[in-house]
């Protein structure tokens, strides 16, 4: 955890109105850390909120001149059926614009944070580490590996962290059991 409050250089969070966007975005605001965030949703711009698909061409990109102190890639396409269906449309999103994005982050001195998943691996030995051989058996998982090997090929000013299934107190199958719950109980 970041232990400096408010720094001139604030902190870019790309996919900030995703679930892990959105949780980074109100941990750093409340750490006193100012935000800049990003959107694929016209109407959710604004004050420090941009457009921006990373699956376009980068020179459409509007990025504003602001020295960011990191970046944090959240956005991505994480539905394993729409990857399977529509891979070269996923990889847009999952390996070529992150690794553009970086590209320009890093010629800017960004540290840029890469979010991917251990699907990356095949699940056939527990607790992976981060040195064990990739050996993904699904499209997702194919894309998330060739971005970090992308990625981690640029140099040490990128770090790329992989996360299990992420869960919200808004997913379905928990107020199902809330819902459940207070029946059984009401």
């Amino acid at each position: 955890m970041l232990t400096e409050t408010t720094s001139a250089y604030p902190v870019f969070i790309v996919g900030a109105d995703g679930l892990i966007g959105r949780s980074l975005v109100d941990h750093f605001e409340s750490s006193g850390n100012l935000v800049w965030g990003t959107t694929k949703r016209h109407e959710r711009t604004g004050d420090k909120c941009i457009y921006l698909d990373i699956s376009s061409d980068p020179a459409k990109w509007l990025i504003p001149p602001v020295q960011f102190r990191a970046a944090i890639i959240c956005t991505a396409v994480t539905s394993l059926e729409k990857c399977r269906i529509d891979p070269i449309g996923s990889a847009l999103i999952n390996v070529d614009g992150p690794l553009n994005l970086a590209k320009y982050l890093l010629d800017q001195g960004v540290f840029v944070v890469f979010i991917s998943s251990n699907l990356v691996f095949d699940g056939s030995q527990p607790y992976a580490k981060s040195t064990d051989l990739v050996s993904p058996i699904t499209e997702y998982g194919r894309q998330k590996a060739l971005a970090e090997q992308a990625l981690l090929r640029l140099g040490n000013k990128v770090a790329v962290v992989r996360f299990s299934k992420i869960l919200n107190p808004e997913f379905r199958l928990f107020q199902d059991w809330i819902f459940l719950v207070i029946q059984l109980n009401g």
